[in-house]
């Protein structure tokens, strides 16, 4: 082996050594930022799942005064209101004309 080529032969291992350490580098910082992204995900996720736990119990109480309500307009076509007494024709009390 001549000079040159051992020369030749170290340029590469060390270029290759240097590409590696690069490449070690570029895919820790990805994993870096993938671990950051998923952090995020998992609380934005974490907020989502309260607030739509949040809705469900709105929804649920806002449907229960909606069935009160029905309930109660039901008992008030049953009861006659002070109007339909009104517009009814007045029966005359003991001792009036």
């Amino acid at each position: 082996m001549t000079l040159a080529q051992y020369y030749h032969g170290t340029c590469r291992l060390l270029r290759n050594r240097v590409s590696a350490q690069q490449a070690r580098e570029r895919k820790k910082s990805y994993v870096s930022t993938i671990e950051e992204k998923v952090h995020d995900q998992d609380s934005q996720l974490a907020q989502l799942r309260q607030r739509v736990q949040t809705l469900e119990r709105e929804n649920g109480m806002l449907r229960q005064v909606i069935k009160n309500i029905k309930g109660s307009n039901k008992d008030a076509m049953l009861v006659p209101s002070a109007k339909s007494y009104q517009d009814t024709a007045r029966v005359p009390v003991f001792g009036e004309s």
